[in-house]
């Protein structure tokens, strides 16, 4: 918080008559809003170890509303800085069905308090939970900020301060070497990330060489020392006549958490073979992207620790995008997961959710490692793209995203109908299957097997 009070600041000061030309500057508004009804199936009544007794409160309808607006400015003074200053405004507004989920997360306590006596919020969480469940309803509108940034640009150079993207990488579902953004959705790589708050200072030449230099703030505030929560990195790109290379590295104090991003170094390459996009990228890691609970579960002297991930971890990816002559895109990838839990690991995790499970509430330090695309070692991703177009634009894509190590496959398909240029229809499925529930892989695990959805979207 403290971060994001400093940068509104400072774009405040950057977009002044004492620090940027905004008199002089062109202003767009953009966006897209979102509705979407999705009907939800389960085989045992929305029942798993990460939801005992379906106490998250999972029904068979859940509608969700959702808007994404982008505010930006550009330079239009030739005399001060460059044409890609400006600024970047991006938020996005979420509604989410919280309201069964919190009674569950106040469901260590069996029953609602019997007399008015026992209404205490610090011994009955029931207290606290109903009061908001009257005040805030069974959905809340979440808001966050996704961008916000000013760019200066002299010449070849450039400084960018704020909230930034620094999303890297050649892959279609992951990016092992972006050492820095969110993990990016394998079921969703297209969908904006949140930007990280740093300042970056970019040289481009053109041709073939490209450098960026950055310093970001890695934490939460929270650390004792300032310092811990300061971390920079760079990135070098190299323009070859049929392929590019990318570099990237990330360095400073250890903070040894979760919350942060760990110090590492990555590469990826893209090669031009006969049409086809070939790639590759890999990154080495301190420790994984994840907490390690490593706390005893349901009162018992077993302490659930997992081993994997807790010194340096490397993970690799490989892939091809091809366009066939009829528009039709075809994408293919493996990714080697060196984060993520091995047979061993999910058995641990397994043993945990159940012990936990049997009280009723399961910590979110341990329900928060259930990751799908991440949670085993290994997967292999197809996706196929094809747009039609008469009468009207319609995209079919189709997603298979398999577990080779942990036996699990998700199907992903959606229809989307462009009836205007702005109009949107989508109807959608996803799945998951099982084909080894003794391997607890993240389809056994999961409370929903298949979701079908209907939407309708509007962009501006």
């Amino acid at each position: 918080m403290k971060a994001l009070k400093l940068f509104l600041l400072l774009i405040c000061f950057l977009l002044s008559p004492f620090g940027s030309v905004w008199g002089q500057s062109a202003v767009t508004f953009s966006g897209e809003v979102k509705s979407s009804l999705d009907g939800i199936f389960s085989g045992d009544d929305f029942d798993s170890v990460l939801n005992p007794s379906n106490y998250l409160g999972f029904g068979d309808l859940a509608s969700s509303q959702s808007a994404v607006f982008k505010l930006e400015g550009a330079n239009l003074d030739a005399d001060f800085g460059g044409a890609n200053d400006g600024f970047r405004l991006w938020a996005s507004l979420k509604s989410y069905p919280v309201g069964a989920a919190l009674m569950g997360l106040a469901s260590s306590i069996p029953v609602p308090p019997a007399s008015e006596s026992d209404w205490d919020p610090v011994a009955n969480p029931f207290l606290v939970v109903s009061e908001l469940n009257t005040l805030l309803g069974d959905n809340i509108l979440s808001l966050d900020l996704m961008r916000l940034s000013y760019t200066w640009s002299p010449g070849s150079f450039s400084l960018t301060l704020g909230r930034q993207s620094f999303l890297t990488g050649y892959g279609y579902g992951w990016n092992p070497m972006d050492l820095v953004s969110p993990l990016k959705d394998p079921a969703d790589p297209e969908a904006d990330k949140r930007g990280v708050d740093g300042a970056s200072i970019s040289w481009d030449s053109g041709y073939p060489l490209s450098v960026k230099l950055y310093g970001l703030y890695n934490g939460d505030g929270t650390g004792v020392d300032a310092w811990e929560e300061l971390k920079g990195g760079g990135e070098i790109n190299l323009l070859l006549p049929v392929a590019e290379v990318k570099a990237s590295v990330l360095w400073g104090r250890d903070m040894d958490t979760a919350t942060g991003n760990p110090n590492g170094a990555g590469v990826g390459f893209l090669v031009d073979l006969m049409g086809a996009g070939l790639y590759g990228e890999g990154a080495v890691r301190q420790y994984a992207r994840r907490s390690d609970p490593g706390v005893s579960g349901s009162g018992e002297s077993v302490l659930y620790t997992l081993e994997s991930g807790e010194e340096w971890v490397f993970s690799a990816l490989g892939g091809i995008e091809y366009y066939l002559p009829a528009g039709t895109a075809l994408i293919f990838e493996y990714f080697y997961n060196g984060e993520g839990f091995d047979q061993p690991d999910r058995t641990v995790y397994k043993d945990a959710l159940e012990s936990y499970g049997a009280t009723g509430t399961i910590p979110s330090a341990w329900s928060s490692l259930y990751r799908p695309g991440y949670l085993a070692k290994q997967y292999v991703l197809v996706n196929i793209l094809h747009s039609f177009w008469d009468p009207f634009q319609v995209d079919l894509s189709l997603t298979a995203l398999g577990s080779p190590d942990s036996g699990a496959l998700s199907g992903i398909g959606s229809l989307t109908l462009y009836p205007s240029g702005s109009l949107s229809f989508s109807l959608g499925y996803a799945g998951l299957f099982s084909f080894d529930d003794e391997k607890y892989n993240e389809a056994w695990l999961s409370p929903v097997q298949h979701i079908i959805s209907l939407s309708a979207a509007y962009g501006f």
